[in-house]
């Protein structure tokens, strides 16, 4: 399930748009996606960047974004509010099948997919997002390249400095199962805030076996350069195509 830890995703909420800029990488890989008339599916959509972004290309004709945590659901309201063509909903991803439509393209970034709390979630997350898409529909999710961290036990990822705050990740292996702590300094407060939560640190197998049986062609990448996935790409970028 996702979650969400009070205060700190108040003020990371705050500053999300600062620590993790929508790319211009990012923008030219799902474009690269779209057709006439394309109809989206944003799960853990964050404060909107990338569904206001879609909602703004002539080829798309309807965007829906969800997120759990109130705070990025308020902004990404706000932000897409003079866009009739985007709805956002405050909504667990594991209840996407109560939409009651199917879409020709669903994103799942940043790391969102991995928030679920076991490898069966994981599993029925990615059949219910298969079913969701329409024939000839693409899924992209993205996440870091689990098989790299956990081999080397990467134990933090680099500080991420903006304007306004500090964010520094660090990660803690238990099995199959990581702890993560996020510490977020708000420079004009002048305060830190952390939290903690448990990822399940999904590998390359464990992803492509989620879709085992089901009519698919799977293609990945280590970034949002088109770049083919390497053994120490940073990213794992997967788009599951509904054939």
């Amino acid at each position: 399930m996702e979650k969400t830890s009070g205060l700190f995703y108040e003020i990371l909420a705050k500053w999300y748009d600062e620590i993790f800029p929508l790319s211009e990488e990012l923008k030219g890989f799902v474009t690269h996606w779209l057709r006439d008339n394309t109809t989206v599916l944003d799960i853990g959509s964050a404060t909107g960047e990338l569904a206001s972004f879609l909602g703004s290309k002539e080829e798309v004709s309807r965007v829906v974004a969800l997120d759990l945590d109130p705070a990025m659901v308020l902004q990404a309201r706000e932000k897409t509010r003079n866009n009739p063509k985007i709805e956002v909903k405050q909504m667990d991803m594991m209840a996407i099948g109560d939409l009651g439509e199917a879409f020709h393209l669903i994103t799942c970034l940043g790391n969102t997919l991995v928030h679920l709390d076991s490898y069966e979630s994981i599993q029925k997350f990615c059949r219910l997002c298969y079913g969701a898409l329409k024939p000839q529909g693409r899924l992209i999710i993205q996440i870091l390249h689990y098989d790299t961290l956990v081999h080397r036990k990467v134990e933090s990822l680099p500080l991420i400095e903006s304007e306004h705050c500090i964010f520094e990740r660090f990660y803690a292996y238990h099995g199959k199962r990581v702890e993560f702590r996020g510490c977020l300094l708000d420079k004009s407060l002048q305060k830190s805030y952390e939290s903690r939560l448990w990822l399940y640190p999904l590998e390359k197998d464990e992803l492509l076996f989620c879709f085992d049986g089901l009519d698919v062609r799977i293609d990945l990448y280590g970034d949002f350069s088109f770049t083919p996935l390497f053994a120490d790409s940073p990213l794992l970028v997967a788009v599951v195509e509904r054939v």
